[in-house]
């Protein structure tokens, strides 16, 4: 999806972020768009973009905070059973997810 956003020229000169696995191949491509590798979602401007499924989550609670606030957005999270809300610039890879992993593998 954030690949035809791209090639429609609307992120050029923009911040984007996608899924850490992709951002590489996005900035290859679309060497116009400022790619945030790290970030878990990003607003730049009017244009929002996330890095993938749970970090959408996470861009609608901001879109919720933004609109009505914070207690409104903490009640919506614990609603969903959300672990956190995180940030944006937040690390697309979890700190706690990382410390779950067993030392004899890779995530």
């Amino acid at each position: 999806m954030l690949d035809a956003l791209a090639a429609t020229g609307l992120l050029d000169g923009r911040q984007a972020t996608t899924q850490w696995k992709d951002a590489d191949k996005l900035a290859r491509r679309y060497p116009a768009v400022q790619v945030e590798r790290d970030h878990i979602f990003v607003r730049d401007g009017s244009i929002y973009t996330s890095a993938g499924a749970t970090a959408g989550l996470n861009l609608a609670m901001a879109w919720v905070e933004e609109g009505f606030g914070q207690d409104v957005a903490l009640a919506i999270a614990r609603r969903l059973v959300m672990f956190s809300k995180r940030s944006g610039a937040q690390p697309q890879i979890s700190v706690h997810l990382m410390a779950q992993v067993p030392a004899n593998t890779t995530a």
